[in-house]
């Protein structure tokens, strides 16, 4: 089964999001800030990732432009 990554500093939107996505049958996890979601990225295996605009630095966005799988 698909696990997805939602990034999002406003915790009403992340977690709204995290409960539409398991209500479709996805598992979740989810960061607060790109940092946290940097080490929840590294620990772990994941098929998609959500990124909302505005929660990252420029030196996270570096590391999500570079990141694999």
């Amino acid at each position: 089964m698909e696990k997805i990554l939602i990034i999002d500093d406003d915790e009403s939107i992340r977690e709204s999001l995290v409960n539409l996505l398991r209500r479709w049958k996805y598992r979740t996890v989810s960061a607060e800030n790109g940092r946290q979601g940097i080490d929840l990225a590294l620990s772990r295996t994941l098929t998609l990732l959500f990124l909302i605009s505005g929660c990252l630095k420029w030196v996270d966005l570096k590391f999500w432009m570079n990141f694999k799988n």
